[in-house]
């Protein structure tokens, strides 16, 4: 009835308002527009939500007529839950799959009271307020219409939930410490506002951690706001973007570190790729208790527990009891798989610079050993970036036919393989360094296939691009096409795997690569593998360029066979 009468991202919305009308009429009939100001204006609702009603329905009376009596209460309570959900799917949305194992998860013991930090249109506390006829929630969201479509999906449980427009900070600043179980799903990097009671929540927490700004990652910062809103004895749970996991930003590092030192940590669980409808960005849960003495955090590979979709995965019934088995045990068997779980000192954590990702463990612990191996550091003279020109400055470098030096981008490498077309500078970019014969070229995205040496087959000086990592060997202590041998093997992918971060495009830090373990075995033996990697390599460029040429040929058939 409303398509085409109200913008598209509104109607969702005001069918959720003509559905909490109908929950409050009960058998009660309106027989005109006056009489339904007159029912909305004793309705017992937030004043901003009346203003709503009142704004939206009453030009939509001859709709609402008809429609009288034809919903039971169960009807309204379902409208309203869809309604929310479809509006969120504008947004980040707390995925409806997740929402079962959210409420494991943090209802470790019926009743109490729960917080629901940036609630959206509040899908988790009306599933957990379901579930639990014991239990009251507040939900606190700094968007009044979230506010509003939670106050009506909660408004069912007579009294047991509330509905609270007020930032994260403002409203724990005055209730800290107050809740048996809380849940956050922060937004994506928002910057907080100047003037939030930051430094006042700051000064409450326990513990001395100036390190941690306002300019944190702000889920991190919302992660703080979780554990605060705890009883000493209460849990949280937070979902969080992977980049919050492993961020080297000072202040990203410092939250972490307060998490795990104060004892707080419990359990991280890696959630499968493509839960979110809209963003390719992948989740992970933190479930956070007070320990004093904690010494281990258990870590969760959930991400191959899922039902895949084609443009989104989904959680199972299944798939929730096996994550939550993982994590802490609750079975209806008597087999309890460590497959998935791991626990995780605290004293590698820290090694590991409070790196959360439960991926990261895993990996490590399934890396393969390897006969006699080094630092790669130690076998590098050293390791340089590429020169850093932006696009605007390249179209001015750019020449054609008589430049100085070429330029070498990640495009230009294909299998390992430079192409011979490289483009043409008409200067060599300031601070760039030069490639010499048998220097490896490495993407800094970690892309296995971007990974070369460096022939020195061109007739003019080749820059790399800031994009790619150039590193100079010790040739007396590693041969460069061993070291590419490496590297292309499964045992050196899961290497370099191991060491790429990034919540979406992996990346490889400098820091990382010197670090990484390579097998550095004698060099009469590196020569033996260098040599019959290299004449497949031969083979593999020689075979490309006849590919390449054929294209060529078979482009112009047509014009030279068909005059």
């Amino acid at each position: 009835m409303l398509r085409g009468a109200l913008p598209a991202n509104e109607i969702s919305y005001v069918c959720a308002e003509i559905a909490y009308l109908f929950s409050k009429l009960g058998n009660r009939y309106l027989s005109s527009g006056d009489e339904l100001l007159n029912f909305l204006n004793g309705i017992d609702c937030s004043y901003s939500l009346r203003e709503d009603l009142m704004r939206d329905l009453r030009p939509r009376w001859n709709e609402i007529s008809r429609m009288q009596g034809s919903f039971t209460p169960e009807d309204c309570a379902f409208i309203i839950r869809e309604c929310a959900r479809q509006s969120d799917l504008d947004n980040l949305n707390v995925p409806s799959s997740l929402i079962p194992l959210i409420e494991r998860l943090v209802s470790f013991k019926p009743g109490g009271l729960m917080a629901d930090i940036a609630c959206g249109r509040s899908p988790v506390m009306d599933f957990a307020l379901e579930k639990d006829t014991e239990l009251r929630g507040d939900s606190i969201d700094i968007n009044q219409r979230n506010i509003n479509f939670s106050e009506m999906a909660l408004g069912r449980y007579k009294g047991r939930g509330r509905a609270l427009c007020k930032s994260a900070f403002d409203f724990m600043a005055d209730n800290m410490w107050k809740y048996d179980k809380v849940f956050c799903f922060p937004p994506f990097g928002l910057r907080l506002d100047r003037g939030s009671r930051w430094e006042e929540f700051q000064s409450m927490l326990p513990g001395a951690f100036k390190e941690v700004s306002a300019g944190c990652r702000s889920e991190l910062i919302f992660a703080l706001t979780s554990v605060a809103a705890m009883k000493e004895d209460g849990r949280a749970v937070v979902l969080l973007p992977d980049g919050a996991l492993f961020n080297q930003m000072a202040g990203a590092v410092a939250a972490r570190k307060f998490l795990l030192d104060s004892g707080y940590l419990d359990c991280v669980i890696s959630l499968p790729p493509k839960m979110l409808e809209r963003t390719a960005i992948n989740l992970s849960i933190f479930v956070f208790d007070k320990k004093a003495e904690r010494s281990r955090v258990t870590m969760v590979d959930a991400t191959e527990l899922a039902e895949k979709g084609r443009r989104f995965n989904t959680l199972s019934a299944e798939n929730v009891e096996a994550i939550v088995n993982a994590a802490y045990g609750f079975r209806n068997d008597h087999v309890w798989n460590h497959k998935h779980r791991k626990e995780i000192s605290v004293d590698e954590i820290r090694e590991e610079g409070y790196d959360f990702s439960a991926l990261r463990y895993f990996r490590k612990s399934m890396l393969p050993s390897f006969e006699n191996p080094v630092r790669f550091g130690d076998v590098i003279e050293d390791v340089e970036r590429g020169a850093s020109v932006s696009s605007k400055d390249m179209d001015d470098l750019v020449a054609h036919g008589e430049g100085v030096c070429y330029y070498l981008s990640p495009s230009h490498i294909d299998n390992g393989v430079i192409r011979d077309d490289l483009p043409e500078m008409k200067e060599v970019p300031r601070k760039s360094p030069i490639l010499k014969k048998d220097d490896i070229i490495m993407l800094r995205t970690g892309a296995n296939s971007k990974i070369c040496v460096f022939e020195d087959n061109f007739d003019k000086p080749v820059v790399p691009s800031a994009n790619l990592f150039v590193c100079h060997l010790k040739k007396d202590r590693i041969d460069p096409w061993y070291l590419k041998s490496f590297t292309e093997s499964e045992s050196g992918k899961a290497m370099i795997q191991s060491i790429a971060i990034g919540a979406v495009i992996k990346s490889i830090s400098q820091k990382s690569l010197e670090e990484m373990q390579v097998p550095c075995p004698p060099l009469e033996k590196q020569r033996a593998v260098a040599e019959s990697f290299k004449a497949k390599f031969v083979r593999l460029r020689e075979l490309k360029r006849e590919i390449e040429s054929l294209s060529h040929e078979m482009a112009k058939v047509f014009e030279e066979e068909a005059k």
